[in-house]
């Protein structure tokens, strides 16, 4: 594996901690957060790093304290 591949999951794992410390810190009102657009959709990137998680969290060999 790549040092590229392990710091892109380190980077996605990241980005997925923010996230959700935004939503917990705004979970009253959610449109605060750094997560949510004026809609109230997910902003495009939250999107894709939410995707790429999901993807890491499947990987056979994935250790979340790594």
């Amino acid at each position: 594996m790549s040092k590229e591949i392990d710091y892109a999951k380190w980077q996605t794992r990241c980005n997925i901690r923010y996230l959700l410390k935004q939503l917990l810190e705004h979970k009253d009102e959610i449109l605060y957060s750094n997560a949510v657009d004026i809609e109230g959709r997910l902003y495009k990137d939250v999107v894709e790093d939410i995707e790429n998680y999901l993807e890491i969290c499947n990987e056979p060999d994935y250790r979340p304290w790594q």
